[in-house]
């Protein structure tokens, strides 16, 4: 995810409710990750929290799991090794 495709992704969850509910980006074909996602990532954590919601992340690649780990954001986010299979609130990335 990179500047061309982040704003995709704010748009799909800016219309999302988030007040008491758990939503789950499923990252496992993400295989490249910019700074402009990971601030994205973390505006979206911000109003889950304002919202009394959750953020999950799951199915990291090797790359945005290094810039989460990097930048020291990977402790601001649950995150799952592998995303669960029947999934109740999913938003493939």
């Amino acid at each position: 995810m990179d500047l061309d495709t982040c704003p995709d992704v704010t748009r799909v969850t800016d219309a999302l409710q988030l007040r008491g509910r758990t939503l789950t980006l499923d990252l496992a074909g993400v295989y490249f990750m910019d700074s402009m996602c990971l601030n994205m990532l973390l505006r979206l954590r911000q109003r889950a929290d304002i919202e009394d919601g959750t953020l999950e992340l799951c199915g990291l690649q090797d790359q945005p799991r290094r810039l989460l780990d990097l930048t020291g954001a990977a402790g601001l986010f649950s995150i799952f090794e592998r995303c669960s299979p029947e999934p109740v609130h999913v938003t493939r990335v």
